[in-house]
């Protein structure tokens, strides 16, 4: 068996197997129990018999010999026993159930010299799928789509999935419905498992758990606290969302608690704000440029505000407000 694979569909190449019938029926003749005259149509059943196609036909669980109508000896090599069984799976055919067919397609049975098996066990020929090889499948389809290191992610299955026979030869597996919003925890899925002659799914649910270093609080940090190098330390350990976790040091640097941070929890970014350098009602000096000219005029914050924000203050003289850029802890740039 060869595999191929191409874009999350994986092709696999096998030999389908050459009908082969078990050849008691020789055997019997010697023995001395076939004892049918070369004049006369005889059929030597099987004790067992595999079986490739969906229809299974009387050539396939017995030898048909003697008689000299050709015409009959082939139909009756051909007659409609019912649906094969299923890949993996048997089916039992009884002597007597041979006859009623034969009778219900113009034979009399009486006319018939019968041999062999009394009962004959049907089986059909299967290849196997394994649960592994449909996990492994299924997780190489994740990992192609992560964001992140492949030394950083672990990928379970919450329960294996079972076993799969299909007819022999060529076969994809391909990945389908994969439900999923960030790649994290449980992701639901069906693999889809497509051969000549029909499709199935088997239903698979993956758990991933992503690892790395984040920031994490070493004692309890009250709401406007500044975080420090001594409040907190990195750590490796799970992070169980897509993204938030603080991960580089340098983030918590001119920041504070937005709210309280208990020991040993894991700092996330919306748990922090910029430590303002200007605050509300502060009086500031505010800078107005334009292509002719540059106006400077005193202002009032109306909020709290770092570097780079824009907050609205209000003209101490017009009482007009207007929006500033924060340059500083005590000059903003009016942008309008």
């Amino acid at each position: 068996m060869r595999g191929e694979k191409n874009r999350g569909r994986y092709t696999i190449r096998t030999l389908r197997p050459a009908a082969v019938l078990i050849a008691v029926c020789a055997y019997m003749a010697v023995s001395g129990e076939i004892g049918w005259a070369m004049s006369e149509i005889g059929i030597c059943c099987l004790p067992q018999a595999s079986v490739g196609a969906p229809i299974l036909r009387l050539r396939d669980i017995a030898v048909v010999d003697g008689g000299s109508n050709d015409a009959a000896k082939a139909q009756i090599e051909t007659l409609d026993l019912g649906a094969a069984p299923q890949p993996g799976n048997r089916r039992l055919i009884k002597l007597d159930y041979i006859k009623i067919r034969l009778r219900q397609a113009g034979f009399d049975p009486a006319t018939l010299v019968f041999s062999g098996a009394q009962e004959i066990c049907v089986t059909a020929a299967a290849q196997n799928i394994s649960g592994a090889q449909l996990v492994a499948v299924a997780e190489e389809y994740v990992r192609q789509r992560l964001p992140w290191p492949a030394s950083d992610v672990q990928i379970g299955v919450e329960r294996q999935p079972p076993d799969v026979a299909i007819p022999p030869g060529e076969y994809t597996l391909e990945v389908k419905n994969c439900s999923t919003n960030d790649w994290l925890g449980k992701i639901f899925m069906q693999m889809r498992i497509q051969n000549a002659d029909a499709a199935q799914t088997v239903p698979l649910i993956l758990n991933v758990r992503r690892f790395g270093t984040v920031l994490v609080a070493k004692e309890r940090i009250e709401k406007g606290r500044p975080l420090t190098a001594a409040a907190v330390e990195l750590r490796r350990e799970e992070i169980k969302d897509s993204g938030g976790s603080v991960q580089d040091p340098a983030q918590f640097h001119g920041r504070r608690a937005r709210l309280p941070i208990a020991a040993g929890q894991t700092i996330q970014e919306r748990m922090l704000e910029k430590i303002p350098l200007v605050s509300r009602r502060q009086i500031l000096n505010a800078q107005l440029e334009t292509p002719a000219l540059r106006i400077m005029m005193k202002v009032q914050a109306a909020e709290n505000g770092s570097v780079g924000d824009i907050i609205r203050v209000q003209n101490i003289d017009s009482k007009k407000e207007l929006l500033a850029e924060v340059v500083s802890d005590t000059l903003v740039r009016i942008v309008r």
